[in-house]
């Protein structure tokens, strides 16, 4: 697939900003769940709004679902996933996200295409236990497996729910062909305006991701999109069936988040509802 080039990502975002329209829902609304295939994309995709919501007194989740394991390439495994978690924690800190609003699931990085059903058991799961009023996920017309893959099975997992499902863009940002399919009255964007400096912040955060392309690093050009005056969000319908998945994926989850937190296994707290700051 081209490659998109700058004048091309210019033009998209003129005609996403002229055919869709400012989301009042995603700036102002209560509580709000982000999905992040890996760790980094919930601050590339969200951090802008990540901070607005939880600045303006709205309740945050943040789950990360893999645990990043696969990039850089030729790295430790062990400590990389621990580098990525941290990266996490401190790019949520820079955006004034409290460590305990952030979630860590750590199922294998590049290996969710192959979990669907487990994986819109999951959700279904957060969801139920978090109570978020939007979720916001990677896009199932990612080119990424891992990102289409949970795209995919949020739309499922929120069918039949009240939840408000949305999609944001990653690699869309990269690729021509998707960065075209970007233009559509179903999408909405929130100002990144007062946010913008504290994102390209959180953005920074992530050393092992800034490395040459070569090396497993981000393009640049994503990253100029992704730190934009704009956050872009598409409004999924979930009017598909719900499907369901193994509750041995489940356990397996709760139990490598509790020896990951030091602490014995719980269910999840639901989002919490945070005072209206002055």
């Amino acid at each position: 697939m081209r490659i998109a080039g700058s004048v091309l990502r210019v033009t998209v975002v003129l005609l996403m900003l002229l055919c869709g329209r400012r989301s009042r829902t995603l700036a102002t609304g209560r509580s709000l769940m982000v999905l992040a295939p890996h760790p980094d994309d919930e601050t590339l995709g969200c951090g802008a709004i990540l901070a607005r919501r939880y600045q303006g007194g709205g309740a945050v989740a943040v789950v990360v679902v893999t645990d990043g394991a696969g990039n850089p390439p030729g790295r430790d495994a062990g400590e990389l996933v621990r580098l990525r978690r941290a990266e996490v924690l401190t790019a949520m800190a820079r955006l004034g996200i409290d460590e305990a609003d952030v979630r860590f699931l750590g199922l294998a990085d590049g290996a969710l295409e192959g979990l669907h059903n487990d994986l819109v058991r999951l959700v279904s799961d957060l969801v139920a236990e978090l109570g978020p009023d939007d979720v916001l996920v990677t896009s199932a017309g990612e080119s990424h497996a891992d990102h289409a893959a949970l795209g995919r099975a949020a739309r499922h997992a929120c069918a039949g729910t009240q939840v408000r499902l949305w999609s944001y863009p990653i690699w869309q940002w990269q690729e021509s062909r998707s960065l075209v399919r970007l233009v559509t009255p179903r999408c909405e964007y929130v100002a990144t305006s007062a946010y913008r400096e504290a994102k390209r912040r959180a953005i920074a955060a992530f050393a092992t991701q800034l490395g040459p392309v070569e090396d497993g690093g981000l393009p640049t050009g994503l990253l100029r999109a992704c730190c934009g005056r704009w956050e872009f969000f598409h409004r999924i319908p979930c009017d598909l069936p719900r499907r369901g998945g193994s509750v041995a994926l489940i356990d397996h989850v709760a139990r490598t988040d509790s020896l990951q937190r030091g602490s014995p296994v719980r269910s999840p707290a639901r989002v919490r509802r945070r005072p209206q700051q002055g």
